[in-house]
C-alpha cells in the first residue's frame, strides 16, 4: 500500500506518526482501494485538523490526556486518586488509543 508514502509526497511538512499506519490500514481494509483510502486519509487529516494529533508537538494529544483525566477524576474519583497517589497518568495508557483513533484496537 502506498498511501502513506504518497501522503508524505502531498505534505512533506507533516512527519510520520506511529498512529498513521493503523489508520491508513483501517481505512484501506474499508475501502478495498488506495485511492479511496488516500482522499479518505487527507480529507480526515485536514477537516478534523488531525495534524495537531500527529505532528511532533502533539498538541491535541496533550489535549486529550488532559481531557481523559478530568473524566476520570469527575466520573472516577476513587480511580483519579489512586492514580495520582501512584504517580499514573492517563498518557500511560492511552497514547495508543488516541493517535490511532482507536483503530489499533478494532484490528486485533
Amino acid at each position: 500500500m502506498n498511501l502513506l508514502h504518497a501522503y508524505a509526497v502531498e505534505d512533506p511538512g507533516m512527519e510520520y506518526c506511529q498512529g498513521m499506519n493503523f489508520i491508513a490500514g483501517f481505512l484501506y481494509l474499508v475501502t478495498k482501494s488506495e485511492a479511496q483510502s488516500f482522499a479518505l486519509f487527507k480529507n480526515m487529516l485536514k477537516k478534523y485538523e488531525m495534524t495537531d494529533l500527529m505532528n511532533t508537538e502533539t498538541p491535541k494529544l496533550k489535549l486529550s490526556f488532559y481531557r481523559l483525566d478530568r473524566l476520570i477524576s469527575i466520573c472516577l474519583p476513587e480511580m483519579h486518586q489512586h492514580f495520582k497517589e501512584e504517580n499514573i497518568s492517563s498518557a500511560l495508557f492511552s497514547t495508543s488509543f488516541f493517535i490511532t483513533l482507536f483503530s489499533q484496537v478494532l484490528q486485533t
